[in-house]
């Protein structure tokens, strides 16, 4: 259920003064896996949930933001292939993933999906920029892709 899930992610945080008040953003939120799988299955159960696809969008910019890339691909990509879903944030959080992993190529098929639907959307202009410089991806890359 979704209040499994819930309180999978809840019994997962470790809160502390540093998380609370130091460290900004995704960096103060821990992962479950067990979250992560519960929420997977739920998507597989309820493919056409709008609210699942929300949830993990936002899911998708945490894992982006904390570049966690296994995760990633474990639970991301079974969204995209299993499930059809080419939402622009689970999308760009495979490409940055792709990335990370200097699979330039996938990261590139991934923004063009993106750009063809959202010419100006921010986040996958600045990955290609990163990738088009040659520059890879900067220790903070995450910053800006809207989920700080």
């Amino acid at each position: 259920t979704l209040l499994r899930a819930y309180a999978l992610h809840y019994a997962a945080q470790e809160y502390s003064a540093h998380d609370t008040y130091l460290t900004p953003g995704a960096d103060a939120i821990e992962i479950s896996r067990e979250a992560l799988d519960e929420l997977l299955r739920l998507a597989r159960a309820h493919p056409d949930s709008a609210w699942m696809r929300a949830i993990w969008s936002d899911a998708a910019g945490t894992l982006a933001a904390k570049r966690e890339v296994e995760l990633a691909e474990e639970f991301l990509g079974p969204l995209r292939t299993e499930l059809g879903w080419r939402d622009t944030g689970i999308t760009l959080a495979l490409a940055r993933a792709a990335a990370e992993m200097l699979d330039e190529d996938e990261a590139r098929t991934l923004l063009e999906e993106v750009l063809a639907s959202e010419p100006s959307q921010p986040a996958a202009l600045e990955l290609l920029r990163a990738l088009d410089s040659g520059a890879g991806l900067a220790p903070d890359a995450h910053q800006g892709h809207g989920h700080d």
